[in-house]
């Protein structure tokens, strides 16, 4: 399955302010054509509590599975401070989703080739080494990005978490990334995060045991 994309419609089926109530639909092209593929209620209006809206957005973002891409007629405030966080990319269209569709996909593709690119241009990117002990792993995060700011933490961390088996991964940084928590909630890992009066964070990722929530 190629990217699927979010939409968050209104009643008239067209997209609508994450103001409001809604439903999010999950598009994705099949040949070539649109398919619906899952439907999720969002319950949203400028009256609630920042916890309920929070509470809200979140457990949309998990019934949304590995979609990235989110298109509403208006996303700001608390909402897109969550789904950027995440790293969803954020699109503000009015009207209807056969309208915009295949111009949003065919510009995801186009961005992520100059992504590729740039990629390219770039040297190796540093990834966690070994400790020596079979399935522990470890990587000074601070001092490749004080070395090279081109490197992002999700560049370097993202390709291991997601291919790479291990026990236990020690991440040294300055602040703990934004997006990591989430992902490694949807990874059903855990962080120990320790901090000192240095600037420097050490966060230690390890899988959860049973009935660790």
């Amino acid at each position: 399955m190629g990217k699927t994309i979010a939409v968050f419609l209104g009643i008239n089926g067209a997209t609508t302010s994450l103001n409001e109530s809604g439903v999010v639909k999950v598009y994705s092209k099949e040949n070539e054509n649109w398919k619906v593929i899952k439907e999720i209620l969002l319950k949203m209006d400028e009256s609630m509590s920042i916890v309920s809206i929070r509470e809200n957005i979140q457990s949309t973002i998990e019934a949304l599975g590995d979609c990235r891409i989110f298109i509403g007629n208006k996303v700001t405030g608390i909402p897109y401070t969550i789904l950027e966080k995440i790293g969803y990319n954020i699109w503000e269209i009015e009207g209807k989703p056969e309208e915009f569709l295949d111009y949003v996909l065919e510009n995801e593709y186009k961005q992520d080739e100059l992504e590729f690119a740039d990629d390219v241009k770039l040297q190796a990117v540093p990834c966690p080494v070994s400790n020596g002990k079979d399935g522990y792993f470890s990587i000074d995060l601070k001092k490749i990005q004080e070395g090279n700011i081109n490197y992002s933490s999700k560049q370097v961390l993202l390709p291991f978490l997601n291919n790479t088996p291990f026990y236990e991964l020690e991440i040294i940084c300055s602040h703990e990334p934004k997006w990591l928590d989430m992902e490694l909630k949807r990874k059903n890992l855990k962080a120990d995060v320790e901090s000192n009066a240095k600037n420097k964070v050490k966060i230690t990722v390890s899988h959860k045991v049973c009935g660790e929530s």
